[in-house]
């Protein structure tokens, strides 16, 4: 990964989530009325378009085969990432950043789909 990408991704995760109706704080971090920080996360989930052979998912399925599960049908496998975001910028402005990194970075749109989840969460 170049100096450039990485420098952008480092950034990103520094995301935090914004909400007009929450409480800012002086040190421009948002909070509940209960002074708990809040936290905005972001699940990006990553997997083959249903086109591309899935020889790991094929690998899978003949392993849990042969070790006793006889109903599965097919597997699929994936990438799954996590990111913390930091309470500067507004969802709307979180999710297109997640969404261009899933696209630019995390995912290879060639042969590759993914879905963004954003989730805001108290933090002690």
């Amino acid at each position: 990964m170049n100096e450039e990408v990485g420098a952008s991704v480092t950034a990103l995760m520094r995301l935090r989530f914004h909400s007009d109706s929450r409480l800012q704080t002086p040190d421009s971090r948002l909070q509940t009325p209960d002074s708990r920080l809040l936290i905005m996360k972001a699940k990006i989930y990553v997997t083959l378009k249903p086109s591309v052979l899935d020889p790991q998912g094929k690998a899978i399925h003949h392993a849990v085969e042969t070790i006793g599960y006889r109903s599965i049908a097919d597997v699929r496998q994936g990438k799954y990432f996590e990111i913390t975001l930091d309470s500067a910028i507004t969802p709307e402005e979180a999710r297109e950043e997640i969404e261009r990194m899933a696209k630019d970075v995390l995912a290879n749109p060639v042969i590759e789909d993914y879905r963004v989840e954003l989730d805001s969460e108290g933090e002690a």
